[in-house]
């Protein structure tokens, strides 16, 4: 069964302090694709950013959580873009990536 992706997004704060970084956040899913319940079948979420559309440097296991601090964004010094894939118990990982979550340069 293919598991649905959750939608993402990334609250800024002015002022965010270096060692946290903007919170990107998210809504676990609940489904497979075809609609049947998820259960207890998820284990998580992976987190994958990098600094151009489609193109990931960084790989985080984010686990049942619903947000993640993108600390290394204030190194990078510019723009970032970041999506997700939910994965089972079995580690089956989603196919597709959910939405790009974008974080400018400001």
């Amino acid at each position: 069964m293919l598991l649905v992706v959750p939608l993402l997004a990334i609250l800024v704060g002015c002022g965010y302090p270096i060692d946290t970084g903007p919170m990107l956040r998210w809504e676990n899913p609940t489904t497979y694709k075809d609609g049947s319940p998820l259960g207890e079948d998820l284990a998580g979420i992976n987190l994958y950013c990098g600094r151009s559309p489609g193109t990931y440097e960084v790989a985080v296991d984010a686990g049942l959580t619903e947000q993640y601090p993108l600390r290394w964004v204030a190194y990078w010094g510019g723009e970032t873009w970041c999506a997700a894939k939910a994965y089972t118990i079995t580690g089956v990982e989603s196919d597709e990536f959910s939405n790009e979550a974008y974080y400018p340069n400001i």
